[in-house]
């Protein structure tokens, strides 16, 4: 099996993973990782995790806070794991939002 990639299958995945928040945890819709592996390996994404949906439940226990999750479009899991995927996400963008203030509660990316 050749390791080099031609291009992404997907628009939609090479997006998710293009757009990812550095250090995000990216989502396969499968345990097969070798696709989303080398897109990600192709599109210079090495910062991100890949892990597929079995491996979900022992993420969200040991993620550190601040960890965005990104899902492909094809993956399939149970309401109360999305429900927790929300939560670590809001979680995340917050912390993010934080980050950008100054001491004075400026936000730096405007200046």
């Amino acid at each position: 099996m050749s390791t080099s990639l031609k291009g992404p299958k997907d628009s939609r995945t090479k997006d998710a993973i293009q757009h990812a928040p550095a250090g995000a945890i990216f989502v396969w819709s499968s345990d097969r990782l070798s696709y989303p592996r080398r897109l990600a390996r192709w599109l210079r994404r090495d910062d991100l995790q890949i892990i597929g949906p079995s491996a979900m439940a022992n993420e969200l226990q040991h993620a550190e806070a601040g960890t965005c999750i990104v899902l492909d479009h094809g993956t399939i899991l149970a309401p109360e794991t999305l429900d927790k995927i929300d939560v670590m996400n809001s979680r995340a963008v917050a912390m993010s939002d934080f980050s950008l203030e100054d001491d004075n509660g400026k936000n730096r990316s405007k200046r």
